[in-house]
């Protein structure tokens, strides 16, 4: 199955961020982008604790992903300040003994 990408954000040669994605061109409408192109569909991994950024390699026409960390939620960056905290506190008053 194919995709249509375009609109791109230039990396390097070789590495392009496709700005628009488009998994079902046959039934919509495309944007009026001069860039389009239509390359095979690659879905990516479900790895946990990441997330999927999409680029483009227009030399071999080709999709790949990159993973990145996802950032903690207020509510788990405050978690694991308060465990710090704790532990901290433990060493202190149970370190002296």
């Amino acid at each position: 199955m194919k995709i249509a990408i375009g609109n791109f954000e230039k990396i390097s040669d070789d590495k392009w961020h496709p700005l628009h994605v488009q998994y079902d061109y046959e039934n919509y409408p495309l944007p009026n982008y001069d860039d389009i192109v239509f390359v095979d569909r690659v879905d990516p991994k479900q790895i946990e604790g990441k997330y999927a950024v999409m680029y483009y390699n227009p030399q071999t026409n080709s999709v790949f992903y990159e993973y990145f960390d996802i950032p903690p939620t207020p509510e788990e960056e405050l978690r694991q300040r308060i465990e710090l905290m704790q532990q901290a506190l433990d060493d202190l008053l149970l370190g002296g003994m």
